[in-house]
């Protein structure tokens, strides 16, 4: 059975028309919701205050210090900004139906989470670092303080001098630091004058222990210099170098002591000429020169080179611990023109011109003279 097809009419074509026009109507707002959507989905607004977020945070980090205190975590909080705005310039480029700007969004907070940790780091290793600066700057303090009163007056190598100084200009410089609160400055510097302190300490240590071998052998020479003014009811002179005195006896007993200065390498047993070591051994008067027979006010010329004397520098020279052509030299004094208050001399014992004048008069030519690293008296 055919169905028959209705006719389609003026009328019948009138009713489609509405129907046609609210499908594409629909359509339209379909693709007007699907803009907004688009847009409400990531707004620039929201876009722009997570960046804005994320700066602030990094320049907090910096105010906090911690491009000193924590610089890897600011390094990638910075780099967390930088790439949020590189993809942000890179998304606006685009149109905005297209955007994605997740990866804008994700970034600035990620950057932002790190400059918060940047700060909270920068906070706790400054804090620790004050504490353990004002604890070194005592320790290092004491330590430089504790040298120059033990090691002081010794004569030790130039290096041995130049990290000292090197010490107690990095000490003065962590004060300063301390005072600006520069803690890591601080810390760095203490470090350096703490470890400083310590080679110092072991160098000095190893050389005065290796010096005082000969402690036992001082002490028998001072006992009987001693013994002998006494037994002579005679004047005898005793020079301590370490205690940094010239002492007369007479009959025994301790009749004056006066300040001496000696040559600048006078921790060290002499060995030849130029050394600059004040000798260590018996000797006596060999001769007193009086006004106008020194340069040095009044002098005890003493004969150094004795036998001992002569042994070791041949020994020397034979162990290679001299030169060959070196000389043993002479002409060791005690004599005036001291109180300087370093060693100066070129081997020589000096005494203030007014001590030598009184020890000029003691003395005489056969006069003991025992010069000892140390006499173990203070």
């Amino acid at each position: 059975m055919k169905h028959r097809r209705t006719p389609t009419t003026p009328s019948t074509r009138r009713r489609r028309l509405p129907l046609i026009r609210i499908v594409g109507g629909g359509l339209f707002l379909c693709g007007c919701l699907f803009v907004a959507v688009r847009v409400l989905a990531s707004p620039t607004g929201v876009i722009d205050a997570g960046l804005k977020q994320c700066r602030s945070a990094v320049s907090e980090a910096r105010a906090h210090g911690a491009s000193t205190y924590a610089p890897e975590q600011l390094a990638a909080a910075a780099a967390a900004y930088e790439q949020a705005m590189s993809a942000w310039q890179r998304q606006n480029r685009r149109s905005f139906l297209v955007r994605d700007l997740d990866s804008v969004r994700i970034r600035a907070s990620q950057g932002a989470a790190l400059a918060l940790e940047a700060v909270s780091r920068a906070v706790a290793v400054c804090d620790s670092l004050k504490k353990s600066a004002h604890v070194n700057i005592a320790i290092a303090s004491q330590s430089v303080e504790d040298i120059r009163d033990q090691f002081g007056n010794l004569a030790m190598s130039t290096a041995w001098r130049r990290r000292l100084v090197e010490s107690e200009l990095l000490l003065s410089q962590a004060r300063a630091a301390l005072q600006r609160a520069d803690y890591l400055v601080a810390s760095r510097k203490l470090d350096r004058v703490i470890a400083l302190s310590s080679q110092i300490d072991n160098e000095a240590s190893t050389r005065i222990q290796r010096y005082l071998a000969s402690k036992p052998l001082w002490i028998q020479w001072s006992d009987e210099t001693v013994a002998w003014s006494r037994s002579h009811n005679d004047v005898a002179v005793i020079v301590d170098k370490m205690a940094r005195t010239c002492r007369v006896y007479s009959a025994g007993r301790l009749s004056c002591e006066f300040a001496a200065e000696f040559g600048p390498n006078w921790m060290s047993h002499k060995l030849r000429q130029g050394d600059d070591a004040t000798p260590e051994g018996r000797y006596r008067v060999s001769a007193r020169k009086g006004a106008g027979q020194t340069v040095y006010y009044r002098a005890l010329a003493i004969d150094y080179p004795n036998e001992r004397d002569r042994t070791l520098f041949r020994a020397a020279q034979k162990e290679g611990r001299i030169p060959s052509g070196a000389r043993i030299g002479g002409l060791i004094e005690i004599h005036g023109g001291g109180g300087k208050a370093c060693d100066w001399t070129n081997g020589c014992v000096a005494l203030s011109n007014a001590d030598m004048e009184r020890l000029y008069r003691m003395a005489r030519a056969g006069t003991p003279v025992t010069i000892v690293g140390t006499s173990g008296k203070p």
